[in-house]
């Protein structure tokens, strides 16, 4: 019988870790349904901006002279910005902007300052030698105005560049987000170039949302109604997003109005990527993705979500995730870690919130709903720490499963780029 190749990235080597099936287990595997790359990616972006979504053209909103700042993600984020930055760029050149009147913002929200190398990368073509270009710091008071509060008490602390700028441009890709139900739009303001007292209040409303926050789901989500009203405080001036496909190739094109545009590309993504399952199974084998959606456990974090919501109660995940940046956030090792219970967990949840340390708490679940298997390059210590068992490679991992699992299983070999809703 022919056989079926099933390959997992692993870092920057693509096709690093390969299960081999017969050809007839191909229902086992759970992938995003094959979607097309656009055609002709840079004029389908120059037509979105001359002809977008709930707004006037962008060469009709900026004017010469005014101070443009233009939001971009950070590394953790694979949204093909070195090839839209480029035609974003050169359209506000033609409209009359110059260079000295454009300036970068990376959306690092809690994360680490973009290096120069990572600059070089997010934005191609040379563009960051022409522009100025800065990182959000969460953690430094006196990079933030305070705008106010949202309705639900969470205080608007907005980096003072966006607040000063003349005109302020959103850009970003959307895919599903396991708090805010979708990420791009208004996270690249909150979380994205917010103060961390914001962040944290923001993200801290999963504690009592109960099953209204998960990916997928804006209505009624308490984090993605939050982070909108927030967007609103600041009132962007236009909106550039993309939605990748499952190779990360530009797929769709959405501007216009910072939160109609977005609620298009929502849609868009949502028919693309979101995957509902019959049933669980005994044993799930999925990946992160590779580079960057593993360069740390943090960021792969959503393919191990993906991972636990497949597979039974008691049974037995493989998670293949490089984490050449190691965990990512000491703060999540620290409660994945804690010899505390669910409820003392929550109880420091409540008192110091942080991102990291909810998935940590999020982590501590999983290790008690399945036995997982984590192939990493994280210290061995540090992963049994956590509940997990650590493994150098997916064969090894594999040499462990009780023969005949592989009947009964469910292979995710980019659990990141999907959605089990």
């Amino acid at each position: 019988m022919t056989e079926l190749s099933i390959s997992f990235d692993y870092g920057e080597m693509r096709d690093c870790f390969k299960v081999t099936l017969d050809a007839g287990d191909a229902s086992k595997l759970i992938q995003a349904p094959e979607v097309s790359p656009l055609e002709d990616f840079s004029g389908k972006v120059r037509r979105a901006l001359d002809d977008p979504i709930g707004s006037l053209p962008l060469k009709d909103i900026v004017k010469p002279g005014q101070r443009i700042l233009i939001i971009i993600s950070d590394i953790t984020r694979p949204v093909g910005s070195e090839r839209f930055m480029p035609v974003l760029v050169d359209y506000l050149n033609q409209a009359g902007i110059e260079d000295g009147d454009i300036q970068i913002l990376v959306a690092t929200g809690t994360h680490r300052e973009a290096t120069k190398e990572e600059i070089e990368r997010l934005l191609g073509h040379g563009l960051a030698g022409r522009l100025q270009v800065t990182s959000n710091r969460a953690g430094v008071a006196g990079d933030f105005v305070d705008l106010g509060k949202t309705g639900r008490g969470t205080p608007v602390r907005i980096n003072r560049l966006a607040v000063q700028a003349d005109q302020v441009i959103l850009t970003g890709a959307i895919g599903f987000h396991f708090l805010a139900g979708f990420s791009g739009g208004r996270k690249s303001i909150l979380p994205g170039i917010a103060a961390q007292s914001s962040i944290q209040a923001n993200h801290g409303l999963v504690l009592d949302a109960g099953d209204k926050v998960g990916q997928g789901l804006m209505e009624g989500n308490p984090i993605a109604e939050d982070m909108r009203e927030a967007a609103a405080m600041l009132n962007p001036s236009f909106l550039l997003n993309v939605v990748l496909n499952d190779r990360g190739e530009p797929a769709g094109v959405f501007a216009g109005d910072w939160d109609q545009a977005h609620r298009a590309g929502c849609r868009f993504a949502d028919q693309c990527f979101g995957i509902k399952l019959q049933e669980k199974r005994p044993l799930v084998i999925a990946g992160a993705g590779g580079f960057p959606k593993d360069l740390n456990l943090y960021q792969g974090a959503k393919g191990l979500l993906n991972a636990m919501e497949a597979v039974e109660e008691g049974g037995t995940v493989i998670f293949v995730a490089e984490c050449r940046e190691g965990i990512g956030a000491e703060d999540y090792f620290a409660l994945a870690a804690a010899n505390r219970s669910r409820q003392e967990k929550e109880d420091l949840l409540r008192r110091e919130f942080s991102i990291a340390r909810y998935i940590g708490y999020l982590n501590s679940l999983w290790a008690k709903k399945a036995t997982v298997k984590l192939v990493s390059k994280l210290p061995e210590g540090r992963v049994r720490a956590m509940g997990m068992e650590p493994y150098g490679s997916l064969e090894e991992a594999l040499a462990e499963v009780e023969a005949g699992s592989l009947n009964n299983c469910w292979l995710i070999p980019r659990g990141t780029g999907i959605a089990i809703i």
